[in-house]
């Protein structure tokens, strides 16, 4: 959600919607798996980074 405030200088604030709201549990649960998982990410990509082409 968005409000305008009518001030000098302009102000706007910004809050997430309710539905909004609904999608945090799985963005934490995402940046928990990826956290968890780094090491082995960071290893694929190490091994995609340097095979022959």
């Amino acid at each position: 959600m968005r409000t305008a405030h009518a001030e000098v200088p302009p102000r706007v604030e910004y809050e997430l919607s309710e539905l909004a709201m609904t999608l945090i549990p799985h963005a934490l649960a995402l940046a928990r798996w990826a956290t968890k998982h780094n090491p082995e990410i960071d290893a694929h990509r190490a091994a995609y980074d340097t095979r022959p082409r």
